[in-house]
């Protein structure tokens, strides 16, 4: 299952690994539009990463994430997150997020 986006929003995406030997990792995300984040880190074993990414174009993507550890050892790239866009842009969340606090939920 995906998540959906909205274009031209900038979007955290997270991970994290952990080294068999507790050595320092690197992540590269590969974005499936062309680009790539490049080896970031080094980063602890263990240690939580956030990194940001903009979506320009209105399709599907697949995005995946590798680690590497500072003696140049890399993983297999992880299972792809689906990305993926509404159909037509959806006008009226910008509505319920400004009132929200008026509709009651039950």
């Amino acid at each position: 299952m995906g998540i959906f986006c909205l274009q031209s929003v900038k979007y955290e995406y997270k991970t994290k690994t952990i080294d068999p030997d507790g050595e320092q990792i690197y992540y590269m995300f590969n974005w499936d539009d062309g680009t790539d984040s490049g080896w970031l880190g080094p980063y602890d074993s263990g240690e939580e990463i956030t990194i940001t990414h903009t979506w320009k174009f209105r399709r599907e993507y697949d995005l995946a994430v590798k680690a590497k550890d500072i003696h140049g050892k890399e993983s297999e790239w992880s299972d792809f997150l689906s990305v993926s866009f509404p159909r037509e842009k959806p006008i009226y969340l910008h509505f319920l997020r400004r009132f929200s606090n008026i509709f009651f939920y039950f």
